[in-house]
């Protein structure tokens, strides 16, 4: 019965004795400086974007001589990407997200607005701000987490997708590059796909389905100088359904779809509408509807959703936040809607009032 509290007593004292002596490794210090080295190298470099010549290029020598990497781009350098509901901004020559910038500041005048408004929305959505003259002065642009104005389709592109909702993958032909080819964009978004101006309100005129690059190059050269387009997946449909958002509620409904070769159901190419019964309409679809409208800060707005033919997954085309509604199908019920909408704010001032 003694023998065991001797061995026990033993095994204690041979693992103290280890532990006491064991030599100690010296820290592998590596790993906890090359994050932090990779983050400074990233907040020490500044992404400085133009519209015409950079006038500036002893900017670029003193940033160089404080130790900070600069580099210089003119706009159409820029690569607006949506791909797989993930938007991404980026600088074609090395493919840098701009976010990963310490600084993003543009350099005068020239820039398109509505490039203007896609990169502070993105920028803002990370946390950061776009600086610079281009179009306001210092501190152009939303603050962070500000909510995003979306006047043109690339900003509300990036915008839809970074708050998760479901839109093809596009892309923003700024200027004639390789990669805004016919053969670039339709390795990338398949064939055919569909090329839309980068503002609404045609009528969508300007919106075609391209299926060859004669096809591309004719809808893209203007006599008037370039234009801007948005290219972006063609998503096959049995026609697109347009939601009347009134404040938080979808009254109207309206199916549109297209016999014709066009393959576009919006106004101009729509051979005929259907009226829905708003309230037996998929429940989880206008409430996207409404989230889009409200994210984009519309009290009344539009929306153009597609369900795709075979997958049954839905997606948002657009987000018009001034519809004519006197010009949409189905005027009657959409302007009876749009009164009742109107009441219901009047008398709620009214009892705010009181």
């Amino acid at each position: 019965m003694t023998l065991l509290p001797l061995v026990l007593t033993g095994v204690l004292c041979a693992t103290v004795l280890a532990v006491r002596f064991t030599p100690r490794l010296p820290r592998d210090r590596t790993r906890r400086h090359t994050a932090p080295d990779a983050a400074t190298a990233a907040q020490r470099s500044v992404l400085l974007l133009h519209g015409g010549y950079f006038a500036s290029p002893s900017m670029a020598q003193a940033l160089g001589d404080q130790g900070i990497r600069t580099v210089v781009r003119h706009y159409s350098d820029l690569v607006v990407d949506v791909v797989g509901g993930r938007p991404c901004v980026r600088e074609a020559s090395t493919g840098q997200d701009v976010a990963d910038f310490g600084l993003v500041r543009t350099h005068g005048p020239g820039i398109p607005a509505p490039l203007l408004d896609t990169l502070t929305g993105y920028l803002a959505a990370r946390g950061r701000a776009l600086r610079g003259d281009a179009g306001g002065g210092e501190g152009h642009g939303r603050a962070a987490g500000a909510a995003p104005v979306a006047p043109s389709r690339p900003c509300q592109g990036v915008a839809l997708a970074d708050a998760g909702e479901p839109v093809p993958d596009l892309r923003f032909i700024a200027d004639r590059r390789p990669d805004t080819s016919f053969a670039a964009l339709a390795a990338r978004l398949g064939t055919p796909f569909v090329i839309r101006p980068q503002f609404g309100g045609q009528g969508g005129e300007l919106t075609h389905l391209v299926r060859t690059e004669g096809e591309f190059e004719q809808l893209t050269e203007s006599p008037c100088g370039p234009v801007r387009y948005l290219a972006q997946r063609y998503v096959p449909n049995n026609g697109t359904f347009l939601l009347l958002v009134l404040g938080a509620r979808v009254p109207v409904v309206v199916h549109r779809c297209s016999t014709g070769a066009s393959g576009i159901t919006n106004r101009r190419h729509a051979s005929h509408a259907t009226l829905f019964e708003a309230g037996e309409f998929d429940a989880e679809v206008r409430a996207m509807a409404v989230r889009c409208a409200a994210l984009l800060g519309y009290d009344v707005a539009a929306v153009t959703v597609v369900q795709h033919r075979e997958t049954r997954e839905w997606f948002v085309l657009g987000v018009d936040g001034d519809p004519a509604l006197a010009d949409l199908p189905f005027a009657d019920e959409t302007t009876r809607a749009y009164a009742h909408h109107l009441s219901r704010r009047l008398r709620r001032r009214r009892s705010l009032v009181k």
